[in-house]
């Protein structure tokens, strides 16, 4: 990061510039966890409820969203480990692992119901 980092005030206000861009750049993969779940959710309403003829895409969104909350919970774990606030860091972590099962969860059950449909 490009900051002056010669006096002491210097090097406090780089420390909390970048103390607040991981806070960003760990709430934004986080964002995406958040939405990935209720991606799974939705896939598996559709995969019981939706058209047999397109039914396959309710396990292709399912597959989407498991694999996209795990992308998302490794760049949460990147950031949250630099994070000087370790309470915040732990929460975001132990946040990320429950939207991880919640999502996972969610796409076997669509997937297995998409399965079971296709017949």
């Amino acid at each position: 990061m490009k900051m002056p980092k010669e006096t002491e005030e210097e090097k406090q206000a780089r420390t909390e510039q970048l103390q607040e861009a991981l806070k960003w750049a760990t709430e934004v993969p986080m964002q995406v966890a958040r939405g990935a779940e209720k991606v799974a959710q939705l896939a598996v309403e559709i995969a019981e409820t939706g058209n047999v003829n397109a039914i396959s895409d309710a396990g292709a969104a399912a597959l989407l969203a498991e694999v996209a909350v795990k992308a998302a919970q490794l760049n949460v774990a990147i950031n949250a480990g630099f994070l000087h606030d370790k309470a915040a860091g732990a929460a975001a972590l132990a946040e990320v692992a429950d939207l991880v099962a919640r999502t996972v969860e969610a796409a076997e059950r669509a997937l297995a119901v998409t399965r079971a449909r296709m017949g």
